[in-house]
């Protein structure tokens, strides 16, 4: 009954947004809900670029054909 388990709730109900503050091994790697050991903006910036050039040798047009709402 996984309404009635607790650890199942608590897995499957969270997201990213609950997330303050993660230690590992001694090492804090997430502080106020951001990485500590990585440039997420990079990150963000890279997977933005990859993504775009996928689509283009996709050859899909990249932008949808309907307005979207």
């Amino acid at each position: 009954r996984p309404l009635l388990n607790v650890m199942n709730q608590l897995v499957w109900s969270a997201d990213g947004r609950g997330v303050h503050t993660v230690v590992c091994d001694g090492a804090v790697v997430v502080d106020d809900g951001r990485m500590t050991t990585i440039d997420e903006s990079a990150l963000y910036a890279r997977a933005q670029l990859m993504g775009e050039a996928i689509t283009t040798r996709s050859g899909l047009p990249d932008k949808a054909k309907y307005p979207i709402l």
